[in-house]
């Protein structure tokens, strides 16, 4: 992707903050709110089949309507590979990265963590939201939540090897065992 180097260009001091949900809830997820949109039609395993394909035939990857910004539903949770370019333009100091579980359960001491990654006061209180809401991707599709869990498999190992690259020896160990809470849901 371009957009990593382009970030440097505008302020190679800058700090990222990248918050991870578990990457089946997640792909469900945007398949519900594109389908919510009218930006898809087709059903949920049709759609999953198809992304490679519509991701492949896209002529314009950054436009509004593109098929990686309305279809790419299972390879926007291949988190691994977007650290992998974050880490090649960013020193790991410069990048945060959350659990979207963690931020939801302790809302208050991940802000804290956030706030003194940025240098502010971390005193600051900000109230929990939810913005987007939906049981979806709980109550649905028993047979393509597991298709995709088993779809994930190499990525979780890939993830971990990206986070342990990126951390001191210190630090490692807690962020593979972030990685791999992720990859459970809650």
């Amino acid at each position: 992707s371009d957009v990593a180097p382009e970030l440097k260009r505008y302020n190679p001091r800058l700090k990222l903050i990248v918050l991870l949900r578990e990457p089946v809830q997640r792909a469900i997820s945007a398949y519900y709110m594109e389908k919510g949109r009218g930006a898809e039609n087709k059903p949920l395993w049709l759609a999953l089949l198809l992304e490679p394909v519509r991701c492949m035939l896209e002529r314009e990857p950054r436009a509004w309507t593109s098929a990686h910004r309305q279809h790419a539903y299972r390879r926007r949770g291949v988190y691994s590979k977007q650290l992998r370019n974050l880490y090649r333009h960013f020193d790991a100091n410069q990048v945060l990265i959350l659990r979207n579980a963690d931020l939801r359960r302790n809302h208050d001491a991940v802000l804290r963590g956030v706030f003194r990654f940025l240098g502010v006061d971390e005193n600051t209180r900000v109230a929990p939201a939810t913005v987007f809401a939906s049981d979806h991707a709980q109550k649905k599709h028993r047979m393509v939540r597991l298709l995709l869990r088993a779809t994930y498999c190499l990525e979780r190992f890939l993830l971990a090897r990206v986070l342990q690259a990126s951390s001191p020896a210190d630090a490692a160990a807690s962020k593979r065992a972030a990685c791999a809470k992720l990859f459970t849901r809650g």
